[in-house]
């Protein structure tokens, strides 16, 4: 009764207009219902039933893919339909294969924890880079100023780790920390939508991440994130800060003026380094 009484309020050509609004809009819903998938679900410690963060989700030989949040969940919309494989992975923990084959699927999923040993010799490679990056990076944005309206007084400063988590637990650390008078908050970044009030952004180098840094490209250009690559072939597409090695030093280039056309500015002591 309601909707008729809205739609007796329009002219007859307005009515018409109004009905296959409605109608088109069904329309596209149940069509993208039919063409999508949705994998929604909870990673957890095999030994102790607890979530675990940090876990790199990806629909297996594609891009798609998810981290699981600080409770252990994660989400995926996709337009890849099932049957397909999630691929789990998370330093300390064995990887891990899921079949999927619905594609409204809520799973739960449980890691093992890999032994001492093994994870030793697993992050050696590794966290030793990885270690002087966040510490670094950590230095870098104490020297670095965002205009207020990017930056306000009673936000948190959110460090934005785009797709694959390189850093393992290490950059949980950053959370007991501040940074220029502010709490410090690590997201997982998957896609434009969760960029929300990013101040940084890291991008490892990967197949995936280079997929999911490449959608995110226009967005970048016009907010002020500064973008901080773990590859020097990014620098300036729109990354402002490129780590690379020379002669086994880790170095790192920066392009100052990219990041001041968005609102970001650099010290003079920061670009020295830089050189």
């Amino acid at each position: 009764m309601a909707s008729a009484r809205f739609l007796s309020s329009f002219p007859m050509a307005n009515k018409t207009l109004f009905s296959f609004l409605l109608f088109s809009c069904a329309v596209f819903t149940a069509v993208y219902a039919q063409t999508s998938a949705r994998i929604m679900g909870s990673t957890v410690d095999k030994s102790t039933g607890l979530g675990i963060r940090g876990v790199n989700i990806s629909i297996e030989g594609t891009y798609y893919g998810a981290v699981s949040d600080a409770e252990g969940r994660f989400a995926i919309t996709t337009s890849v339909m099932p049957p397909f494989t999630l691929l789990l992975e998370r330093v300390a923990y064995s990887p891990t294969k899921i079949a999927v084959s619905e594609k409204s699927a809520s799973l739960r999923i449980e890691l093992q924890s890999k032994t001492a040993t093994a994870v030793r010799k697993e992050e050696a490679a590794t966290a030793e880079e990885y270690d002087v990056k966040l510490l670094l990076l950590e230095k870098m944005v104490s020297m670095i100023t965002w205009d207020s309206a990017a930056l306000s007084k009673e936000k948190p400063f959110v460090i934005g780790v785009l797709g694959d988590n390189p850093f393992g637990d290490a950059v949980f650390a950053l959370e007991n920390k501040t940074i220029q008078g502010h709490s410090v908050q690590v997201a997982f970044i998957a896609g434009a939508e969760d960029l929300g009030n990013v101040q940084v952004l890291f991008v490892a180098s990967s197949k995936r991440n280079k997929k999911l840094y490449a959608d995110l490209l226009p967005v970048l250009a016009t907010q002020s994130v500064l973008t901080v690559a773990d590859d020097k072939e990014a620098l300036g597409n729109p990354a402002m800060i490129a780590f690379f090695k020379h002669e086994d030093h880790l170095r790192f280039s920066m392009l100052p003026k990219l990041a001041k056309a968005v609102g970001i500015a650099m010290s003079a002591k920061l670009i020295e380094m830089g050189q």
